[in-house]
């Protein structure tokens, strides 16, 4: 059989998957080198020495997809990497003969729960905590899971044959699985008993899963105590007396071992090293382990677990050791799924990991303090075997990274001196299969895998040797080799090697930190708004940051497309409250639009240059006037010109949805507070520039906002948009630090002034408003502002009016898109994003969407129209109103209508846009010109190419020295095009738009005009 090469893909092998996957297929060289990752950090030689560079990645939704992928795959040569979250560090998801990485996230339903069996079944793809908290809802709870569990996934965890929470009371995987679906080659079959051991561990090398049946348990209360001992043999000595007393395993099904009346008995047992428990208070917000001792962490589990407590206090005592407070237990055991808080003493670890018996973990630990000092390790108990996850903190950007690298591999030789094992196989330790999985158990893998798969074109280099004779791989073998045998020399001499920094590529020092700091655990991917909407994994943080790393090493280059990608981050914050090392995730997003897009090295979006060029025109982005600015201001509220207290409209609210600024400024004056309002010398506040990346004009913004502020005498200002109040409020003191000015206004949101006059009894609410609602939680005010019940108290006190939650809320509420993805990828990104939240939305039986963002209310307004649901969108302060007896209009009108001018804007100022524009430009005002370019689609594909790089060349300086020549003729005759466009266009925009388009085709033009001559040609009209 012919196997493909890393580097080749044909033309047709790629037309086929392309036309199988769609958009669920990508070539792009981004996407590729993130999907040939895993979480594992290792030396450049090592990285050097495996490749693997996907081909292509396909994200398979069914079984139907899988068992295409196989045909494909046998008629081309192609191998296939299975790939789920990508949490192990063993390179089993690395595609090391290229091939297509097959992404089963999309594989995440769960397919049955039944409580009186207690059982459920799954797809591969589903995540163990989304599982776990399944099952709690009904009364049922997972006997054992991955400390990686709010990312890693059930299939991923099976292929691995792993061993986590739970694995003293359960057992591992192995022991809670019940069933698999697999297909193979061969076809799909349902495979249960001894037949499990074949493909449990087997790292997809034989087949993929489908499906995944598992035992679970009754939930009960679980009970942490935290013991520490003064050294390894009494920690021994607390594990023998503990397996004498509750023996491991007494929870798995036909295991005769003791658990105390009323079925309590332990579930978790994990040993923590003084060294981990230094790390993990130096890197923790304050310490709270005791240092210098070992800990040992005991989970009851079972209604009784004060008996349990008292009993395991009396073992402990026994053995030399002392009870800590159940708070630190408690704190301890919360933090079971954040094992790489740690990354943050690094920024980089080794990783050292092995399974050893149960019996000899006292052993070992005492070798290796000895050996190892500098090895923080835990070690998780379980029935027979124990599995040791150690770190020893270093920096992988530094020269001596592959010295200090081989101490695993001397951890593992101290391991198999205990009769250990590696813990995880994969492309690292295929000469120590026999070791981990068993010489019988490896010899009837060959065996099936010989007959099913010859070619050894599933997951390739993995497990097996046969699979594994590739001169590269055993290059690597041979140099794992070497490195195990000059250990004793190379651990000392690792504290001699300078630690020079070896990066080819510089990025911002905070970004660059951050990047190599990234545990690459996938907690952020999964509450990430922007992968919940591309579902690439370039989207996520994780892979951005990856993403990063490779680009600083010169591994991948950076485009424009991946520019775009930072740029569509919404900045939702979800990212930072999910990250395991507490990394600031979204202000290096932040960082980054400065480093590409202010300083010039790549573009922001074209609508944005709209906007920048509207704000340098009349001080808005709607190419409203500025002398309507004002004009929303009800004839009975009189704001003073000069005084403490003022209030922030904003630009959509004073031009778009004016009943937001309208219902603030009730709230002001029934509740009896003076207020200043800037009137038409209010401007935007910037915040469209700063996260578009054009931060001069975010500077002049906040130059002229503040000293307007300033002059009026403010100090305290209410804004009732959540993207001016974040701004004001955060932004305005970073930024007025950095460049000297004065800043010392207090910025409050409209809600919390609310909440406040309403707890005063000044703001009563006389009129019941009939109304279910759900709240709508802004992320500027919410995860950015910690505000969250204050508007919540507001609406409950509104007489007639029900508060329904959505599934997610407060912390957890979804994004819902706006304005980064509306402006650039509307669809279909931006779409999905809005539509999560709708559907939260419907599921709660509310009959409107309350919130109090500006910018959420246009987004979650254009898509509810476009999925034509009844909800309605309303806006807090304009509700307010309402109770407080106020009728305000509905802006969903002008929102559509605002909407269809933007739409057709943003999708314009694309290359295929602008080039069907052209088109239409050309016929109907130099029809003879585009008759003659329209001979340009018959030139030959050489001659195509060779004009197109002469056009990337010229028309970057010579477009510019054009356009001031040729606008003067053309805008006249491009108007009555753009009006016939856009009918609902504002009188404003249509008077400004021949002064805004020449600025705008000035900026983007240039580096666009080869893109859209490349449409006209290629693509046609």
């Amino acid at each position: 059989m012919r196997v493909a090469r890393r580097k080749d893909m044909a033309t047709q092998p790629a037309s086929e998957l392309q036309e199988r996957f769609g958009e669920r297929a990508s070539f792009d060289v981004t996407e590729r080198y993130v999907y040939s990752r895993d979480m594992g950090e290792f030396p450049a030689l090592v990285g050097k020495l495996v490749g693997g560079m996907a081909q292509a990645v396909v994200q398979a939704q069914d079984e139907g997809d899988l068992a295409w992928l196989m045909d494909f795959s046998s008629r081309f040569g192609i191998p296939l990497t299975p790939r789920a979250a990508a949490t192990s560090g063993y390179g089993g998801t690395v595609p090391v003969r290229g091939g297509v990485v097959v992404d089963l996230t999309r594989m995440n339903r769960i397919l049955e729960v039944n409580v009186g069996e207690a059982r459920v079944r799954v797809q591969p793809g589903v995540v163990w905590w989304n599982l776990e908290k399944e099952l709690r809802s009904r009364g049922l709870a997972l006997r054992a899971y991955p400390s990686s569990a709010p990312s890693s996934t059930v299939g991923g965890w099976v292929a691995e044959g792993g061993s986590g929470i739970g694995a003293y009371g359960y057992g591992g995987v192995r022991d809670v699985l019940l069933g698999l679906r697999v297909l193979t080659p061969g076809g799909a079959s349902e495979v249960y008993g001894e037949d499990l051991d074949l493909y449990v561990g087997s790292e997809g090398v034989l087949g993929f899963i489908t499906e995944v049946e598992l035992a679970v348990r009754p939930a009960a209360p679980e009970s942490p105590s935290l013991f520490s001992f003064s050294g390894p043999r009494e920690v021994q000595d607390f594990i023998d007396a503990l397996v004498e007393s509750y023996s491991p395993g007494a929870g798995i099904p036909g295991f005769e071992g003791r658990r105390i009346e009323g079925g309590a008995g332990v579930f978790h047992l994990q040993v923590i090293t003084p060294a981990l428990a230094a790390l993990k208070n130096r890197t923790a917000e304050r310490a709270y382990l005791p240092e210098g001792s070992y800990l040992v962490l005991v989970v009851a589990e079972g209604e009784d677990g004060e008996g349990v407590r008292e009993e395991l206090r009396g073992l402990a005592l026994s053995a030399g050791g002392e009870a800590l407070d159940e708070e630190v237990a408690e704190r301890e055991w919360e933090e079971r799924l954040y094992p790489m808080r740690i990354k943050k003493a690094g920024p980089s670890l080794v990783p050292a990991e092995a399974e050893v018996p149960t019996l000899k973990v006292g052993e070992l630990l005492a070798e290796a303090s000895r050996r190892l000092p500098d090895l923080a390790m835990e070690v998780v108990v379980g029935k027979g075997a124990s599995v040791c996850l150690g770190f020893i903190p270093c920096d992988s950007r530094a020269a001596d990274f592959t010295v200090r690298f081989t101490a695993s591999l001397e951890f593992l030789r101290l391991a198999e001196k205990h009769g250990g094992a590696p813990y995880g196989i994969g492309l690292y330790f295929v000469d120590r299969a026999e070791q981990r999985l068993g010489k019988r158990r490896v010899k009837r893998m060959e065996e099936v895998k010989r007959e099913m798969d010859p070619g050894c074109l599933l997951n390739p280099g993995k497990i097996l040797a046969s699979c594994a004779g590739d001169a590269r791989l055993t290059g690597l073998r041979l140099m794992m080799a070497a490195g195990s045998l000059s250990l004793p020399l190379a651990v000392p001499l690792g504290r001699l090697v300078p630690g020079v920094r070896l990066l080819r590529r510089k990025l911002p020092e905070k970004v660059e930190e951050a990047a190599f700091t990234c545990a690459q655990c996938g907690y952020c991917k999964e509450g990430c708004t922007l992968f919940a909407g591309r579902g690439w994994e370039s989207a996520s943080p994780r892979g951005k940051m990856q993403l990063l790393r490779g680009y600083a090493r010169g591994e991948v280059p950076f485009s424009q497309e991946m520019s775009d990608t930072f740029l569509l981050c919404t900045t939702c914050r979800k990212c930072d409250l999910a990250c395991q090392t507490d990394l600031p995730i979204e202000s290096i997003w932040e960082e980054m639009r400065g480093e590409l897009i202010a300083r010039g090295k790549f573009h922001t979006f074209p609508p944005f240059e709209m906007m920048g060029t509207s704000y340098d025109l009349e001080n808005n982005i709607w190419a409203g006037f500025a002398a309507d600015r004002s004009s929303w201001l009800p004839e009975d509220v009189k704001p003073l010109e000069r005084g403490p207290v003022g209030y922030w409209a904003g630009c959509t609210a004073s031009y778009v949805e004016q009943d937001i600024a309208r219902g603030a400024v009730r709230i002001l004056k029934e509740g009896g507070v003076d207020f200043v309002y800037l009137g038409n010398e209010e401007t935007c506040c910037g915040v469209p520039f700063l996260m578009s990346g054009k931060w001069d004009l975010f500077e002049k913004a906040l130059r002229r906002n503040v000293r307007t502020l300033r002059e009026r005498g403010v100090k305290t200002l209410y804004a009732s948009c959540p993207g001016c109040w974040v701004t004001l409020a955060h932004h305005y003191r970073d930024w007025a630090e950095k460049l000297g000015l004065e800043w010392d206004v207090e910025v409050r949101h409209i809600s919390q002034l609310a909440a406040q006059l309403v707890e005063e009894g000044r703001l009563r609410f006389e009129e019941p408003l009939r109304l279910k609602a759900t709240w709508h939680d802004p992320c500027h005010i919410g995860r950015h502002g910690g505000i969250y019940e204050e508007p919540r108290r507001v609406l409950q006190a509104i007489p007639g009016l029900e508060l329904v939650e959505m599934e997610h809320n407060r912390e957890e509420g979804l994004c819902c898109g706006s304005v980064l993805t509306l402006i650039g990828e509307t669809r279909p990104t931006s779409g999905r994003i809005a539509s999560l939240r709708l559907a939260e939305a419907r599921e709660t039986g509310a009959e409107a969407v309350i919130t109090t963002c500006p910018c959420c209310e246009f987004q979650l307004r254009v898509w509810n129209a476009a999925e034509g649901n009844e909800l309605r969108i309303l806006d807090f302060a304009a509700v307010v109103a309402q109770a407080l007896g106020v009728e305000l209009e509905d802006p969903d009108p002008k929102v559509q209508d605002a909407w269809a001018v933007f739409d057709t804007m943003i999708q314009l100022m694309t290359p295929r846009g602008m080039a069907d524009f052209m088109w239409e430009f050309l016929d109907t005002s130099l029809p003879l010109m585009g008759r003659l370019l329209r001979l340009g689609k018959r030139v030959s594909l050489p001659l195509k190419r060779a004009l197109f790089a002469v056009s990337d060349r010229a028309m970057p300086p010579l477009v510019p020295r054009m356009l001031p020549a040729m606008m003067p003729w053309m805008l006249p005759r491009m108007m009555p095009l753009m009006e016939k466009r856009m009918p609902t266009m504002s009188d404003s925009m249509r008077e400004l738009m021949p002064a805004i388009l020449p600025r705008v085709m000035e900026r983007v033009m240039p580096y666009m005009m080869p893109r859209i001559l490349r449409c006209m040609l290629e693509a046609g009209e």
